[in-house]
C-alpha cells in the first residue's frame, strides 16, 4: 500500500485537485486482491467478494457466532465477570461449586511432572505416594513459645555440612556423626590419641589439678576460691592461704580404703563408724550425714532412710540407657501406706500446691495401687496412654485416643469440649434431663458455639429411650443413584430424581406432588386418618377408602360406573344445564334445580345404576361419588380447574413428549454428526460446517513446495507461517491449492517453521 494525501480543486485560490493515477489504482486493486487470495478466494468481476470473505472468516464484535474451537487465555484470579472463560477455568469453578471448596492444583508448576499424587491418613500419621511409589510419612514442623519451627532443610555443598532454616529466619549448621566423633569425646567416654601433658596446673571446668611443690602432695581443688577447698590424693593436708598448706586436723575429707571402698572421713572424729562421711564403691555409695548440694547432683541410684530435699531440679537417667527410675515408699512393713510427691510452685509455705499420691496395692501383684493428682488443673504436652480409666473433673486435650473413656458427672451435664485456642467450638455430652424410668432422660446432645465462645445451637439430639435422632437444622447427605435400594438416607435430590422411575414402591410426602405420569399400587396420606386409594386386584375397580370411625369404600368400576358409599353433599346449589339419570337417584336431602333448568330422571329411589350429567355440575363444597363417573375430555391447551379425564392426561403427555423430541432435534445434533464434525487425530483438527485446521512443522528453504499433512477439499482459506525459533525472518505463501503451497524465505537458509492451515474438508 502507499501513503498519499488527496485534495479537492479550488479555483478561487488556484489550487489544483490531486490526480488519481493508474499506479494509485493498481496499488489499491493489488492490495484488495491480496486480501482475497490470502484467504483462498480468486478475484473476479463479481461484487461483494471482500464483504463475503470478511463475514465468512471473521466474527462480528456484536453477538459473534463462533465455530470450530475458539481459544482464549486463562482468566486470572481477579478476572472481570464478562471475560471469556476457558474450559479449564469452567471445570475449576464447577469442581469448586461441587465439593464446596477450592481444590488444590496438582502438577503444572515449575519442575512438576504429571504424576498422580496421593495423600492420606493411616490413623496415626500422614503418608504420601506418587503413582505406585510410597514415599513414607510426612514430618511436620513443631513450633511453640519455646521452639522455632523448621522451614527448610538442605546441604551446603560449599562448606560440606547440612543446614536448617528456622521460622525466625536463622540458619543453623547440623553436625554429622563423623564430624562430631572426629572433634569431641562421647559422653559415655573415649580415648584421646597421643599423650595429654600438663606442666603446671590443669583447670578443667573450674577444678584445679596440681602437685604442691613444697609437700609433693597431689591435690584437687576449686580453682575459683584461692584453693581453700581441696582434696589431697597423698597426705592429709589442706590450704590455709593461696600459697600455704597445713596438716589436716579438722573437718578435712580424705580418701581411705575400707572394705574395698573409697571412704571419705571426718579426721576430727574418733572411731570407724563415727568418722564415716561418704563411702564410694562400684556396687553402691552411701552418705552418712546430711548432704547439702549447692549445685547439681548426678547419681545412678539414690536411697535414703530419711528425707531428701532438692533445691532445684532432679534428673534421673544414664547415658547408656536401660531401666531407671525413682522409688518412693516402704517395701518392708507389708501394710498400706500413703506415698506422695509434693510440689511447691507458688513460693509460700503451703502443705503443697500440687500433690501426687499413691495408696493401696497388693502383696501378690504389681500395679494394683491407686494414683491421685491433686491440682487445680493438669496439662500433658504429649500423648498420654492410659490402659484403664481416668477420673477427673475436666480434661483438656487436643487429641484423645482411648479404648474406653468414661465421663461421669452424676445426673448433671457430662460434656466433652472440642476447643480452638481455649474457646469452645463444639460440645458432645449427656444432658441433665431427669431419668424418670423406662430409659427416659440423659439424652445425647451435640451443640455448636460461635467464634466468640457463645452458644449457637444444638444441631443434633439423640433420645436414650427411643433412639430418635432430632436434627436441629437441615440435614445434608450425599445423593445416591436412583437404582439404590438400601437403607441409605435419601436426599431431596434423590427423591426428585427417583419420582420419574418409581415402580411398585411406596411414596411418602408431606406436600402435594406434581406428576406428568406415574404408576402406583396404593396412595396413602400421612396427615392423619386411615384413608387411601387403591385398585381392587380382583375386579380392577379403583377404590376410595375413607374412615370416620368406621370404614367406607367408594369405587370407580372397571366398566366406568361410579359407586358411592355415601351421598353427594352440596352446601350450596348443585347446578346443571341438564342432568340425565338413567337409573335411580337416591338423595337424602333436597334436590334443587335453578330457574330455567331441568332435572330429568326415570326413577327416584334405591338404584344401583349411574348418574350422568351432560352439562356442568357446580359444587360449592364437597362432591362425594361412590360409583363410576365420566367427564368431558377438554382440549390439550386447557389450563383451568376442570376435571381431567384419562384421555386428557394421555393427550397432554404425548404432546409434551413430542414437544421435547422436537426441541431436542432442533437444538442438538446427533452423535454421528458431532463425531463427523469434530473427530480429530494427529495434525488433523476437524470443525463444524465442513472445515478443518492442520497445524504442522516444516524445515523449509526459499521457494520450496510445502505439502499439507492431508489434502483439503479445496484451496485453504488461510495459511499462518511462524518461525519456530526466536528470529526475525520475512516469509510468504503463494501458489495455494488443496494439497500445499510454495513458501518464500527471504535472505535466509533452511529454517524451521510452524504452519497452521485452515480450509474446507
Amino acid at each position: 500500500m502507499f501513503i498519499k494525501t488527496y485534495q479537492d480543486p479550488n479555483p478561487a485560490i488556484g489550487q489544483k485537485g490531486t490526480k488519481l493515477t493508474t499506479s494509485d489504482m493498481n496499488t489499491i486493486v493489488s492490495e484488495l486482491n491480496a486480501i482475497l487470495t490470502s484467504h483462498g478466494v480468486n478475484p473476479d468481476n463479481s461484487s461483494g467478494q471482500i464483504s463475503n470473505l470478511l463475514n465468512k472468516t471473521f466474527a462480528p464484535l456484536n453477538s459473534p457466532a463462533l465455530t470450530g474451537t475458539p481459544l482464549t487465555s486463562q482468566p486470572g484470579s481477579s478476572a472481570p465477570a464478562n471475560q471469556i472463560a476457558t474450559v479449564d477455568y469452567v471445570n475449576q469453578k464447577a469442581m469448586q461449586a461441587t465439593v464446596g471448596f477450592t481444590p488444590p492444583q496438582q502438577g503444572g508448576g515449575t519442575n512438576m511432572a504429571n504424576n498422580k499424587v496421593y495423600i492420606g491418613w493411616t490413623g496415626s500419621e500422614l503418608i504420601a505416594q506418587v503413582d505406585a511409589t510410597p514415599l513414607g510419612a510426612v514430618v511436620f514442623s513443631m513450633e511453640d513459645n519455646n521452639t522455632y519451627g523448621a522451614r527448610k532443610l538442605g546441604y551446603n555443598h560449599t562448606s560440606g555440612i547440612p543446614v536448617l532454616l528456622d521460622s525466625n529466619g536463622s540458619w543453623h549448621a547440623l553436625a554429622e556423626q563423623d564430624w562430631v566423633q572426629g572433634q569431641y569425646l562421647p559422653l559415655s567416654g573415649g580415648e584421646i590419641s597421643g599423650s595429654l601433658k600438663v606442666d603446671q596446673t590443669a583447670i578443667l571446668g573450674g577444678v584445679s589439678i596440681q602437685k604442691d611443690s613444697a609437700t609433693g602432695a597431689h591435690v584437687i581443688s576449686n580453682a575459683g576460691d584461692q584453693f581453700y577447698h581441696s582434696i589431697s590424693l597423698d597426705t592429709d593436708i589442706y590450704r590455709t592461704s593461696g600459697t600455704t598448706w597445713a596438716p589436716g586436723n579438722s573437718n578435712v575429707m580424705t580418701f581411705a580404703d575400707f572394705t574395698g571402698a573409697f571412704m571419705f572421713r571426718d579426721s576430727n572424729k574418733v572411731g570407724d563408724l563415727a568418722s564415716r562421711v561418704l563411702s564410694l564403691s562400684g556396687a553402691s555409695s552411701t552418705v552418712y550425714s546430711p548432704l547439702n548440694v549447692a549445685g547439681s547432683l548426678t547419681s545412678n541410684d539414690i536411697t535414703t532412710t530419711g528425707q531428701a530435699i532438692f533445691g532445684k531440679a532432679m534428673t534421673v537417667g544414664k547415658s547408656s540407657g536401660g531401666s531407671m527410675g525413682i522409688e518412693l515408699g516402704d517395701i518392708t512393713n507389708n501394710q498400706g501406706n500413703t506415698t506422695y510427691l509434693d510440689f511447691h510452685s507458688f513460693g509460700v509455705d503451703h502443705d503443697f500446691d500440687v500433690r501426687i499420691s499413691a495408696v493401696g496395692g497388693s502383696s501378690s501383684a504389681t500395679g494394683q495401687g491407686a494414683l491421685t493428682i491433686q491440682a487445680a488443673s493438669s496439662s500433658f504436652i504429649c500423648p498420654v496412654n492410659v490402659n484403664d480409666r481416668i477420673t477427673a473433673n475436666a480434661i483438656t486435650t487436643p487429641n484423645l485416643t482411648s479404648n474406653l473413656s468414661i465421663v461421669d458427672n452424676g445426673s448433671d451435664w457430662a460434656t466433652i469440649y472440642l476447643n480452638n485456642g481455649g474457646k469452645n467450638r463444639w460440645t458432645i455430652g449427656k444432658n441433665n434431663a431427669a431419668e424418670t424410668g423406662n430409659n427416659a432422660g440423659a439424652d445425647l446432645v451435640i451443640s455448636a458455639y460461635s467464634d466468640s465462645n457463645t452458644f449457637l445451637s444444638t444441631p443434633l439430639t439423640i433420645s436414650r429411650n427411643s433412639g430418635v435422632i432430632t436434627v436441629g437444622t437441615a440435614l445434608q447427605i450425599p445423593t445416591v443413584s436412583t437404582s439404590d435400594n438400601s437403607k441409605n438416607a435419601a436426599s431431596t435430590s434423590f427423591v426428585r430424581n427417583y419420582l420419574g422411575t418409581i415402580t411398585n414402591q411406596t411414596l411418602q410426602t408431606g406436600s402435594t406432588p406434581t406428576f406428568q405420569g406415574m404408576f402406583v399400587k396404593t396412595i396413602g396420606f400421612n396427615n392423619g386418618g386411615n384413608s387411601s386409594i387403591y385398585q381392587d386386584a380382583n375386579t380392577g375397580n379403583i377404590v376410595f377408602h375413607t374412615n370416620n370411625g368406621s370404614d367406607h369404600y367408594s369405587s370407580v368400576n372397571n366398566d366406568g360406573s361410579l359407586n358411592l358409599a355415601g351421598g353427594i353433599t352440596a352446601n350450596g346449589w348443585l347446578t346443571a344445564g341438564q342432568a340425565t339419570i338413567n337409573g335411580a337417584a337416591i338423595v337424602n336431602g333436597d334436590v334443587r334445580v335453578g330457574s330455567g333448568n331441568w332435572l330429568y330422571t326415570n326413577t327416584i329411589g334405591s338404584y344401583g345404576g349411574t348418574v350422568a350429567f351432560n352439562a356442568g355440575v357446580l359444587v360449592n363444597r364437597n362432591l362425594n361419588i361412590g360409583g363410576e363417573a365420566w367427564y368431558q375430555t377438554h382440549g390439550n391447551d386447557d389450563n383451568g380447574t376442570h376435571i381431567a379425564t384419562t384421555a386428557f392426561v394421555h393427550n397432554v403427555a404425548n404432546q409434551k413428549a413430542a414437544d421435547v423430541q422436537g426441541w431436542a432435534g432442533g437444538t442438538f445434533v446427533n452423535s454421528g454428526t458431532y463425531n463427523s464434525d469434530f473427530g480429530s487425530s494427529g495434525n488433523i483438527w476437524n470443525f463444524a460446517y465442513g472445515n478443518r485446521m492442520e497445524p504442522f512443522q516444516v524445515n523449509a528453504t526459499d521457494n520450496m513446495r510445502v505439502n499439507f499433512p492431508q489434502a483439503f477439499g479445496a484451496a485453504p482459506y488461510a495459511i499462518v507461517i511462524t518461525p519456530a525459533q526466536n528470529i526475525d525472518v520475512d516469509t510468504a505463501a503463494y501458489n495455494w491449492d488443496a494439497s500445499g503451497f510454495t513458501i518464500r524465505v527471504v535472505n535466509r537458509g533452511a529454517t524451521q517453521f510452524s504452519i497452521v492451515a485452515y480450509g474446507p474438508k
